[in-house]
């Protein structure tokens, strides 16, 4: 390992991802000047990596396997024995493909037309306040400006890459490991966000909207509620 690499103070911080969250590495990053450190979560060595030029770097699959990553436990629980999130060469590009052959338009039509149709059943048959769950990451200073602030204008003109946006993983969708899902989830959003905007009306009442970094994931303290709720 590298002797020049900035390290993070103390011998093990997994207490302390515990406490900050999401807001560990940030933390650091601006406390070591750098976007790359060493430090240590449950007893092992970990390098920490942010911003799109390092997720790119991650990403590349001559420098990074999947195979023997993730623990046992993730594996049986979260993923799945054998998931392609655990493959690497020809067997991950081969499952990558069968998945990727599913994201055409017609099978993104259908899926907004059953997120359409859920959220017409949905609200038809549900007259009493509700909560929605919601929370955005990807805010790293060199590639946003005021991430924390609202401003959809930012994305006129906007220069995506395959690494400065990864809500789902970065880097190519048909060779990498970013998720084949991502078009499904776009599509699923698109319709919800078009069936909240055109065809509710509700206001928001008094609420609080604040949430906490260290809950993973992190929603706000009352989620999301909105009143009343009657199809346009």
């Amino acid at each position: 390992m590298n002797s020049n690499m900035p390290k993070d103070s103390g011998f093990d911080k997994t207490l302390s991802i515990l406490k900050e969250g999401y807001e560990f590495v940030m933390y650091r990053d601006s406390e070591l000047d750098t976007k790359i450190f060493e430090t240590r979560i449950l007893g092992e060595k970990t390098i920490c990596l942010t911003g799109s030029e390092l997720a790119e770097l991650f990403y590349d699959n001559t420098r990074f396997r999947r195979s023997d990553a993730a623990p046992a436990r993730v594996k049986k629980t979260l993923f799945g024995q054998g998931g392609v999130q655990g493959l690497d060469g020809e067997a991950h590009q081969h499952r990558k493909a069968m998945f990727m052959s599913l994201m055409d338009q017609n099978a993104m039509d259908e899926i907004e037309s059953l997120t359409q149709k859920y959220w017409h059943e949905f609200f038809r048959e549900k007259t009493s306040d509700d909560t929605v769950e919601l929370y955005g990451t990807n805010r790293h200073p060199d590639d946003w400006v005021q991430p924390e602030v609202f401003m959809p204008e930012r994305f006129e003109g906007w220069q995506q890459t395959p690494f400065n946006f990864i809500p789902q993983g970065g880097g190519s969708y048909d060779f990498g490991h970013r998720c084949a899902g991502e078009f499904i989830t776009i599509a699923m959003m698109r319709k919800t966000l078009d069936f909240l905007v055109n065809h509710l009306e509700f206001d928001f009442p008094e609420q609080d909207f604040n949430f906490e970094f260290n809950d993973i994931p992190a929603v706000p303290n009352d989620k999301v509620k909105i009143n009343p709720v009657t199809l346009k």
